[in-house]
C-alpha cells in the first residue's frame, strides 16, 4: 500500500492521473513508510522523506525506480531538520553511473 492518503488510491483518481498523465507522488517518511509503486504516467515523483537512509535503503529505492516503465523520475530527499539529504542526493547519483 502507497503512503498517499487513501482519497488519492481511489480507482477514480487514478484513472483521472492517468487520464492527464500526471504522476501520483510516493513519499516516503519515518512516520510513513512508502509502500508499492503506483505508475500513473510515463514518469515518477518521489519524496523520500526521511531523516536518513541506509546505503541499501538508496540503492533499494534505486532498483525500485529502474522497475518502472518511467521515461523520467524525479527523486527528491529531505534536507531540512538535520536531515542527510544532499548527502543521500550525490550518493544516490553516484550509484546511477
Amino acid at each position: 500500500m502507497s503512503s498517499a492518503a487513501p482519497t488519492w488510491l481511489d480507482p477514480e483518481i487514478l484513472d483521472l492521473l492517468r487520464e492527464k498523465g500526471c504522476s501520483l507522488c510516493i513519499a516516503d517518511a519515518d512516520e510513513s513508510p512508502a509502500g508499492e509503486i503506483i505508475s500513473t504516467a510515463s514518469w515518477g515523483y518521489l519524496r523520500l522523506r526521511r531523516s536518513d537512509y541506509t546505503e541499501a535503503a538508496v540503492a533499494q529505492w534505486l532498483e525500485r525506480i529502474r522497475a518502472q516503465q518511467w521515461q523520467s523520475a524525479f527523486v527528491f530527499f529531505k534536507h531540512e531538520e538535520e536531515a542527510r539529504g544532499p548527502e543521500t542526493a550525490i550518493h544516490f547519483r553516484k550509484l546511477l553511473s
